[in-house]
C-alpha cells in the first residue's frame, strides 16, 4: 500500500500495472465489500466496488481539484493497462471523496483499489492493481474473483430511487 498526496507524489519510476478480465458472476456486488472500508459506486444494480488500496492521492484548499487532476493525469499516464472489457468502469479507476468549499479543512482524497468488481449491461468483470517497481519485473499477480466477505461482515446497505 502507498501513500502519497499532491506536495510528494509517488516516485517517478513508480507505475501502475492494471489487467481487467471478464468473469461469469451473477451474485450482488455489495456483499463482497470490504464492511470497515467501503468503496462503492453503484445505480440501478449496476456499478463497481473497490477492494483493498494500492494508492491514494490527497489534496487540501482551493487548488485541491486542479491537483488532484494532475496527479490522476501523471498515474493513469505511467499505467500498463491491458483492460480486456472495455466498459465505462472497467480498467484503471479511483474512487474519489472531494471537499465542497474551498477552505474545508477536510482532506480530498482519491483511492485505487487493488481489487475492482463490477458489473455494467449484463456484463461482470475484476480488476486488479498493482504497483509496480521501474526496477522489478515481478510476475502479475493473478486476476480472480474475490470470495465474499462472511456474512457476519457484510454491512447493512439499503438503496431507494435518486434524482
Amino acid at each position: 500500500m502507498t501513500r502519497t498526496d499532491a506536495a510528494a507524489p509517488p516516485a517517478a519510476d513508480t507505475r501502475l500495472r492494471v489487467r481487467t478480465v471478464a468473469v461469469d458472476e451473477t451474485a450482488p456486488l455489495v456483499p463482497r465489500l470490504d464492511p470497515r472500508h467501503p468503496l462503492l459506486w453503484m445505480r440501478r444494480g449496476e456499478g463497481i466496488i473497490g477492494l483493498g488500496e494500492v494508492l491514494r492521492i490527497e489534496t487540501h484548499g482551493p487548488s485541491r481539484v486542479a491537483d488532484a487532476a494532475r496527479e490522476w493525469r501523471r498515474v493513469t499516464g505511467l499505467a500498463d493497462v491491458d483492460d480486456r472489457v472495455g466498459l465505462p468502469g472497467s480498467g484503471l479507476v479511483a474512487f474519489g471523496a472531494i471537499a465542497f468549499a474551498d477552505e474545508s479543512a477536510a482532506t480530498s482524497v482519491l483511492v485505487v483499489p487493488e481489487i475492482v468488481l463490477g458489473r455494467r449491461d449484463g456484463r461482470a468483470w475484476v480488476t486488479r492493481i498493482e504497483l509496480v517497481d521501474g526496477a522489478s519485473a515481478a510476475p502479475t499477480a493473478p486476476v480472480e474473483l474475490p470470495a465474499p466477505a462472511p456474512k457476519r461482515d457484510v454491512p447493512r446497505v439499503r438503496f431507494a430511487p435518486g434524482a
